[in-house]
């Protein structure tokens, strides 16, 4: 657990914005080079892990040495639904609860919106949210559907 919490509180010690940002990108950099055998500087924070070789094997070790290093649940999907390092550390950070910008994030219903990028352009705040929660957002949406209509 020592890995874990220095890293965390490395990141929470340094100034939130660029620098946090890039200290956890260098490790989750790190991470995905020594998956694919790379060089660190090779991983470039746009460029899909597919293109550079992520297979799903490799995206399960990926996984269990991210889930090792930082000391928190990582979920199996997470690296086909942030595709990139750069999509990834937000992610990340909002799992560690650490976060990257001076501002917290804006958050409905106790949900923190996770701006990262999926393949299809969707944003992943339900794996945030309990099953009472995403219930209780369904029946005000669906009230505030019936004072329109009605």
């Amino acid at each position: 657990a020592a890995p874990e919490a220095s890293l965390r509180e490395e990141l929470l010690s340094t100034e939130a914005g660029p620098r946090r940002r890039a200290r956890l990108e260098g490790h989750v950099r790190e991470q995905v080079a020594r998956v694919l055998r790379l060089a660190p500087a090779r991983v470039e924070a746009d460029r899909p892990l597919r293109a550079l070789g992520l297979d799903s094997l490799m995206a399960i070790e990926l996984r269990n040495r991210l889930e090792a290093s930082l000391g928190v649940p990582v979920p199996a999907t997470a690296i086909w639904n942030y595709p990139t390092v750069g999509a990834l550390v937000p992610f990340l950070a909002q799992r560690m609860e650490v976060p990257l910008e001076g501002t917290s994030p804006p958050a409905a219903y106790g949900i923190i919106a996770v701006p990262a990028a999926r393949e299809d352009g969707a944003a992943l705040a339900v794996e945030a949210i309990t099953d009472e929660e995403a219930e209780a957002m369904l029946l005000d949406e669906l009230d505030s559907l019936d004072m329109v209509g009605g």
